[in-house]
């Protein structure tokens, strides 16, 4: 009798009808997930929260100043004949970043007669802005000072 075998052994199969017995996970390694998992959910809802609470304060902030500027702005009579009626204004961030000076605002402003590009130098004196130049440049590319009052009246 030859004790070489061509072919290797075949592994046994369990019998039908039973399950092979199954290794015990560690439920240390269970908990650690969950802590983590735990951890990072809240995490993402702090950061969540504390974004909202910024854009809702910064919007608020800026409404406020889109409305202190445009209540001085609504009567001047550039305004009323040039664009009627001012129906919305809202700050164009890109165009003031560019702008060379801080103090000057860019405002993209829509009347019921035309619209316009409204490029305002204020200051803050107390809790209000105050207009020190106003120019609006209209969507047909003529420019037109604003009469503004001084400041200290």
């Amino acid at each position: 009798m030859n004790d070489f075998a061509p072919y290797p052994p075949v592994p046994q199969q369990p019998p039908t009808g039973s399950v092979a017995p199954q290794k015990q996970g560690s439920s240390g390694g269970r908990a650690v997930l969950i802590v983590f998992a735990i951890l990072a959910g809240l995490g993402v809802l702090c950061c969540g929260a504390g974004g909202i609470v910024t854009y809702t304060v910064f919007s608020f902030g800026e409404q406020v100043l889109v409305e202190d500027i445009r209540s001085q702005l609504q009567d001047d009579p550039t305004i009323k004949n040039e664009l009627g009626g001012i129906e919305s204004m809202e700050v164009n961030w890109a165009a003031s970043m560019m702008h060379e000076d801080e103090d000057t605002m860019i405002y993209d402003v829509r009347g019921t007669l035309g619209q316009g590009r409204l490029e305002v130098r204020s200051i803050t004196f107390g809790d209000q802005e105050v207009i020190e130049a106003a120019t609006l440049r209209m969507s047909d590319g003529r420019v037109l000072v604003l009469e503004v009052e001084d400041a200290e009246e």
